[in-house]
């Protein structure tokens, strides 16, 4: 089959397209990190299959920047399904969608919206996407995780009560490439129906690492939701799961 990835050489897109690959697809990539821009990029084939990941995804910078969010993430999102040179589109929204209190859940929720007119399309939300070559510097995990390799302070936002879907990579993209096979429509939530806290993400790392000490805490970010959990079950064989997970992605923290 033809197939398209949008952000592709993004931390999801890697996994999708490598995940992809193994299954004998050679998927083209669109990225603005190959200086491919959504808002600007010229299709030249007709795809069977397009994954829509490329956005902008910081909740702190959305309020910062909330215009380049719903030009990007809304704007580009319409562009492509307006291209007409696919068959079967599958957009990659949020989990923050689902009640957006931020510049980006809105983004992602109007992205949604805009799908309602095109026929073949269908919505996925992530849930707290973790995992292998994930870089530090916003989500939790790798944090976390650097932390603690450095023999620093971790750092957790809030009391770390707050539980998250955490839900690693790998289940993610064979769930998704599933979602993308069974021609469904409508908006679909990819998660393990499990919410853990912060504060037990927190345990589970410094057990792997022997770390003694207690993180600090700092105040919530604006816009950040205290609690997620997808409303679908996951239909894979034999999924990862979230401590299987942890472990793989700590051991290639570990070894760089």
């Amino acid at each position: 089959m033809k197939i398209l990835v949008t952000g592709g050489a993004g931390f999801i897109g890697k996994h999708l397209v490598k995940e992809l690959v193994n299954r004998g697809e050679a998927p083209d990539i669109c990225d603005i990190l190959n200086g491919d821009d959504i808002l600007d990029w010229e299709f030249d084939k007709t795809y069977d299959i397009i994954y829509h990941l490329a956005a902008y995804h910081s909740v702190p910078l959305s309020f910062e920047k909330p215009s380049d969010f719903f030009k990007n993430n809304i704007y580009g999102t319409y562009r492509l399904l307006t291209s007409g040179r696919w068959k079967r589109f599958i957009n990659i929204s949020s989990s923050c969608a689902d009640d957006p209190i931020s510049p980006y859940g809105m983004s992602k929720y109007l992205a949604e919206k805009a799908t309602d007119f095109f026929d073949n399309v269908i919505n996925i939300r992530p849930f707290n996407i973790f995992g292998e070559g994930q870089p530090n510097g916003g989500p939790l995990i790798p944090n976390l995780i650097k932390a603690m390799m450095d023999g620093e302070t971790p750092i957790i936002e809030g009391d770390g009560k707050q539980k998250r879907d955490f839900t690693y990579v790998k289940d993610f993209v064979n769930q998704l490439i599933w979602y993308a096979e069974h021609k469904k429509k409508g908006t679909y939530d990819i998660g393990y129906q499990k919410p853990l806290s912060v504060n037990y993400v927190f345990d589970c790392i410094a057990k792997n690492f022997e770390y003694k000490k207690k993180p600090r805490h700092i105040a919530r970010r604006k816009g950040d939701m205290d609690y997620t959990k997808a409303k679908n079950k996951l239909t894979i064989k034999n999924p990862i799961g979230f401590r299987e997970g942890l472990e793989r992605t700590m051991l290639s923290w570990q070894r760089g």
